[in-house]
C-alpha cells in the first residue's frame, strides 16, 4: 500500500463546491423528487470515489462535502415545498390572508 498522503486544498474546495451544487443544479433540470434522488446517488459515488482513492493512497475529505451535499439537497426540497404552499395558497379563493 503506497504511503497516505491528504488531497491538496483547491482540489478540497472544489469537490465541497460541486457537491453542494449537484441537488441544485439537477432542480433546475427536473422535478425535486428525482434531484433527491440524483443527490444520492451523488453521495454514494463520492464515498465510493473516495474509498478508492485511499486505496491509492490519497484521503480525500469527507466531513465538509457531504453536509454541503445534504444542505443543498435540503434547500430545494425546502424551496420546492413553500413554492408548492404559496402556489396553493394563490389557487384557493376563499382562503384570507394575514
Amino acid at each position: 500500500m503506497p504511503p497516505l498522503r491528504p488531497s491538496s486544498e483547491p482540489i478540497n474546495l472544489i469537490l465541497i463546491a460541486l457537491l453542494g451544487l449537484i441537488a441544485p443544479a439537477a432542480a433546475l433540470i427536473t422535478s425535486p423528487p428525482r434531484a433527491l434522488l440524483i443527490a444520492l446517488a451523488a453521495g454514494l459515488a463520492y464515498a465510493a470515489a473516495c474509498q478508492l482513492a485511499f486505496t491509492e493512497g490519497t484521503i480525500l475529505p469527507l466531513l465538509y462535502p457531504i453536509p454541503a451535499l445534504t444542505i443543498g439537497t435540503l434547500g430545494i426540497l425546502a424551496a420546492a415545498l413553500g413554492l408548492r404552499r404559496a402556489v396553493r395558497t394563490l389557487r384557493s379563493p376563499h382562503e384570507v390572508l394575514f
